[in-house]
């Protein structure tokens, strides 16, 4: 059996949804519950930011949105993340930063007009990967915690999103065809 290559489970890029850098997340959101390809049931969870010519600045994701509605998280380090989260860790700068107290209805009020240019992130090296790669490297890749979905190249252009619900849709398959 061949290997797996990324090539075969990213979502090409044309097909994937895009929003503008001074859209806000409520615009983007709604635009996007209009725009379902054919056989998708409910829209991408990651959008990319592209500038007027096209090319791709940032993206958003479902990080990117939850971060952006508690600005508080980003005290903590650069990407909002800490890599000593025990639990009383996690508890405690939950408490400190006074963390989720406003009603999720009001952060989401707030969050809604924020300009998706305010929410995303330009990819890091780390979050691109060759179209050519086996599927192996990719797993790895979410495992070890690279912020998700990768962006799929080839050589220096990028053609596609690999998200990790397709990577797992494939292992769903896979592991049915296996006996026990």
């Amino acid at each position: 059996m061949n290997p797996v290559k990324v090539k075969d489970l990213m979502v090409p890029l044309a097909e994937y949804n895009t929003a503008k850098g001074g859209e806000t997340l409520q615009e983007m959101f709604e635009r996007l519950e209009g725009e379902l390809p054919e056989g998708m049931e409910r829209p991408h969870r990651d959008v990319l930011v592209v500038n007027d010519d096209g090319d791709l600045i940032g993206k958003v994701t479902v990080h990117d949105v939850i971060m952006a509605m508690k600005p508080s998280y980003a005290k903590l380090d650069d990407n909002g993340h800490n890599k000593a989260l025990t639990g009383s860790y996690v508890k405690k700068i939950y408490r400190e930063y006074d963390l989720w107290s406003e009603p999720l209805h009001d952060l989401c009020q707030k969050g809604a007009a924020l300009k998706v240019a305010q929410v995303m992130h330009p990819p890091s090296e780390a979050e691109y990967i060759q179209a050519e790669e086996e599927i192996d490297l990719a797993l790895h890749m979410f495992v070890m915690g690279v912020h998700q979905p990768l962006m799929v190249m080839d050589g220096k252009r990028i053609v596609g999103v690999l998200r990790l619900g397709d990577v797992f849709d494939h292992i769903r398959e896979v592991m049915k065809t296996c006996k026990l």
